[in-house]
């Protein structure tokens, strides 16, 4: 959490802190229960009870490759393309809402 923090501080937008902290925020607690669900299936998956530890070999290979290969994936996936830009994540639409580039408009009001 304290490198998200830092890395907020440092590269966010003055105008933007709090949506940034709030969408990492949001994403560490996804992780958070992708990580429960993902250890309650292998759990299942691999049972290893008391005095029978024939499953637990399989399953430290299973999660050491799982721990390398997602987090590779992701950066894989997400990579900015050639002409150095990012595939699709170039704005996020979350922090679109919270951008000051232009005034809103209401959608009763007429503009002067």
């Amino acid at each position: 959490m304290i490198p998200m923090l830092a890395w907020v501080a440092k590269e966010a937008p003055r105008h933007q802190k709090a949506a940034y902290v709030a969408v990492m925020a949001a994403f560490t607690n996804l992780a958070f229960s992708a990580s429960q669900f993902g250890t309650k299936y292998l759990n299942r998956l691999f049972a290893v009870e008391r005095e029978r530890y024939d499953e637990q070999g399989m399953l430290l290979i299973v999660t050491t490759i799982l721990g390398l290969v997602l987090p590779i994936a992701a950066v894989w996936v997400f990579r900015p393309g050639a002409d150095g830009r990012r595939h699709s994540l170039e704005r996020p639409r979350l922090l679109k809402v919270f951008s000051t580039d232009a005034r809103p408009q209401h959608p009763l009001r007429k503009e002067e």
